[in-house]
């Protein structure tokens, strides 16, 4: 069952990440201009808010359900794969998603549409640059495997 969530977890990653960049397109393309902020736009925000709260949801169940496994490897933080799996990727993820569910709670709460496409582009890429950062990746880092 770990297993399958484990790569559940791995490959919805492309997903969010995919949704994130086009929220990230659609908001620039938004400030270069006078365009609207439409409602596909909000869609494709919101579903990119909703793709990183499952990709968050997989990531707690596999974390609490192996809690064994982590509490061992954050008795050991001078290892890096142990640190970075037990305490780097799980904060900076947590870190990344909020800023991403931020700029799409204030981006509602903005008056104008120049104000929506700033805040989206700000939290939402800021998000995306903490999510990049630790996903990961097999050619960052030595642990990491497709």
């Amino acid at each position: 069952m770990w297993v399958g969530i484990q790569h559940l977890h791995g490959s919805f990653r492309y997903i969010v990440l995919l949704l994130l960049v086009a929220a990230l397109v659609l908001a620039f393309r938004g400030l270069s201009g006078k365009k609207p902020f439409t409602e596909g736009q909000r869609k494709v925000t919101l579903w990119a808010l909703i793709a990183t709260h499952i990709q968050l949801v997989l990531g707690l169940i596999l974390y609490l359900g192996q809690w064994g496994m982590y509490s061992l490897m954050l008795q050991d933080m001078s290892n890096p794969e142990a640190r970075f799996k037990a305490l780097e990727h799980p904060v900076g993820m947590i870190l990344g998603i909020v800023c991403i569910t931020l700029g799409y709670s204030l981006s509602k709460r903005a008056g104008t549409d120049k104000g929506k496409h700033v805040r989206v582009a700000i939290w939402m890429g800021l998000g995306l640059l903490i999510v990049f950062a630790q996903i990961p990746w097999p050619f960052m880092k030595s642990f990491g495997s497709w």
